[in-house]
């Protein structure tokens, strides 16, 4: 009996040494202890490293971020052996002082290492393998260590319990690739994916690469046309694009391969061009109730009252149809020319010109005197211009283009934003799309005016009456364009603000972000006409300015109306070539840690403010 006990007594104590030995690190200091496991797998074996952090400390990932240097591993191998890193644990964001901010590990990372020996199976495990370990322990301040560890094989429920802990901590490796495009600074994202939440955090995007964006760098997300996520943010590197990187979206992980954005190729590629080409189509036709468009309705209002006399509706109707959809592939083309240039202009960009607006002031001056009989056209000119009646078409259509465009509607400004990165077969197709959208209203109407004959009454003296209530905004266009050029030419009375705006500058807007205040930008121009339709019913009323202080809101006013290079990088960062944009970016308890926003409709009331912005405000309460 007392044999039995005592066989009972060191099995008992055997196993406890046993586990003290694994749970014994094979190297450790005050900063960390380091574990090495090892399984053989026919012609090769692999290794796990794992590093546990102590006392607060943290070791860098493969690309550090703005300081510290990445593990290195260095092995000592038999003659002919390779070994190969196949996975590593997610890294995490460390920030300093709101300064420095680094990618790494601060509570354990695991490595895992194939070895290929080359013979045909493993017999013994060989005792000449070591492994050198290169990092810098951070904290307060950094310090660079190594450590020397010999390989041996590890206990198979060592190996098991520990891999299984390991892959836990690994990202997934993504179905397919990523898309990037790197344009006037402005790194764009496309995940082929269709299944992610905005609101989830942390979210955000880590390219293995050195050096090509701040990890303190705020990362704008949204779905584009096709529900695609796109993820925007400012690079260090103009041009340059990651090759893989990995995407950390709440408790998961995912490892991409990027390819460039031209290369993006997928089983609904045609589908997706579709819902993009009717999304376009829809935006043309909004487009005509925009502000912007005021004027060159009245200007297709006489010339449909004129022409129920007349012949040659169907011609004039193609005509009109033909100048505006010129007008938008002859700016497409410009736009597409200069996109990857430093102007990069946007949506609109003709009205940002001094010398064009004056020559657009001109032109409706000269219209508004003929349509109130000031300067009279006498019956052989008539005659002479009936004869270019077509030409006249064509270019009120082409007129209609170049005075709208200014404007961006519902529909059309995610649409636009996305369209302006795609390839050519994408690009043009969807500015065809957006001028037959704008034409078609009216060009059926040229085409068919007995549709117009049922609501206007018969041809006579009532039309002298009609043009002339017409002229009015044409006038008002006028003076419109008068006060444009006046700001264009007199630049610095134009970046005085009132005292509830700030000028927009990007890094007081980080800033306000970075510390968890609510932040609202007007994204606006002075010839944008929907811009300042709103800014006078909602965002410089009173009633606004007490809600914004009321909800501790910081308000920024992004003036377009010259070209400004920070604004257009701005504006690619939310995906949209042109204004009105309206952004908001909630207020966060922890600062630093969500850089989330929405984008609120371009048609804005108090109303819509007060339900977007609290709807936000409670989802992060």
């Amino acid at each position: 009996m007392k044999f039995f006990k005592f066989l009972f007594i060191l099995s008992v104590c055997f196993f406890y040494h046993a586990v003290a030995l694994a749970a014994t690190p094979d190297w450790q200091n005050d900063k960390l202890q380091i574990n090495v496991y090892a399984e053989p797998v026919h012609k090769t074996f692999q290794v796990l490293v794992n590093i546990r952090m102590l006392n607060g400390w943290h070791i860098s990932w493969d690309n550090p971020g703005d300081a510290g240097t990445p593990v290195q591993f260095s092995w000592q191998l038999p003659k002919g052996w390779t070994a190969k890193r196949l996975q590593e644990s997610t890294p995490q964001k460390f920030i300093y002082g709101d300064i420095i901010s680094q990618y790494g590990y601060g509570g354990s990372a695991y490595y895992l290492f194939e070895i290929e020996t080359g013979s045909t199976k493993l017999t013994t495990f060989p005792a000449e393998i070591f492994l050198k370990i290169n990092w810098t322990a951070c904290r307060d301040f950094c310090e660079p260590e190594h450590a020397v560890l010999r390989i041996s094989e590890t206990a198979p429920d060592d190996w098991t319990a520990q891999l299984n802990a390991a892959q836990q901590t690994f990202p997934e490796t993504a179905a397919g690739p990523a898309y990037a495009q790197n344009i006037n600074g402005v790194l764009k994202l496309v995940f082929p994916s269709r299944n992610f939440n905005l609101q989830t955090s942390p979210f955000y995007f880590i390219p293995y690469e050195r050096r090509l964006i701040s990890a303190e760098t705020p990362q704008t997300k949204q779905l584009n046309p096709d529900n695609r996520l796109e993820i925007q943010v400012e690079a260090q590197r103009e041009g340059f694009i990651p090759k893989k990187g990995v995407l950390l979206y709440g408790k998961k992980a995912y490892k991409y391969d990027v390819l460039p954005l031209d290369n993006m190729l997928s089983e609904n590629n045609d589908f997706s061009l579709w819902i993009l080409l009717l999304l376009a189509f829809a935006g043309g036709l909004a487009l005509n109730c925009m502000p912007c468009v005021f004027p060159v309705l009245s200007l297709k209002a006489i010339s449909l009252a004129q022409s129920i006399r007349q012949d040659g509706h169907i011609r004039r109707g193609f005509l009109y149809l033909s100048g505006v959809l010129s007008c938008f592939m002859v700016m497409a083309f410009l736009l597409y020319l200069l996109r990857g240039s430093s102007f990069g202009p946007g949506w609109g960009f003709q009205l940002q010109s001094p010398v064009f607006t004056a020559l657009m002031l001109g032109i409706f001056i000269l219209l508004f005197l003929m349509m109130t009989d000031i300067i009279k056209i006498h019956g052989r000119w008539l005659t002479v211009l009936d004869r270019f009646s077509g030409i006249n078409s064509f270019m009120t259509g082409f007129f209609a283009v170049l005075i709208a465009s200014p404007c961006t509607g519902p529909f059309m400004g995610a649409a636009l934003g996305y369209a302006l990165f795609q390839p050519p077969q994408i690009y043009f197709p969807f500015f065809l799309s957006l001028g037959l959208g704008y034409a078609l209203p009216f060009a059926l109407a040229e085409m068919y005016p007995a549709v117009v004959r049922r609501i206007l009454p018969k041809p006579g003296k009532w039309m002298n009456l009609f043009k002339k209530i017409l002229s009015l905004p044409i006038l008002l266009t006028c003076l419109w364009l008068g006060w444009v050029l006046y700001h264009l030419t007199n630049i610095p009375d134009r970046q005085a603000e009132s005292e509830s705006w700030q000028p927009y500058h990007d890094q007081t807007v980080l800033n306000h972000v970075h510390n968890g205040r609510g932040v609202f930008i007007d994204f606006t121009a002075k010839w944008c006409m929907t811009c300042l339709a709103n800014e006078k019913l909602v965002l410089d009323t009173k009633r606004f300015s007490d809600f914004a202080k009321d909800n501790n809101i910081v308000l920024f006013k992004a003036d377009w109306t010259t070209e400004n290079p920070d604004i257009t990088r701005a504006l690619n960062r939310y995906n949209r070539s042109s204004v009105p944009l309206y952004v908001y970016y909630p207020p966060q308890k922890t600062k630093g840690q969500n850089n989330d926003f929405i984008i609120l409709p371009q048609i804005l009331t108090f109303n819509i403010i007060r339900k977007y912005l609290n709807a936000q405000n409670q989802d992060n309460d």
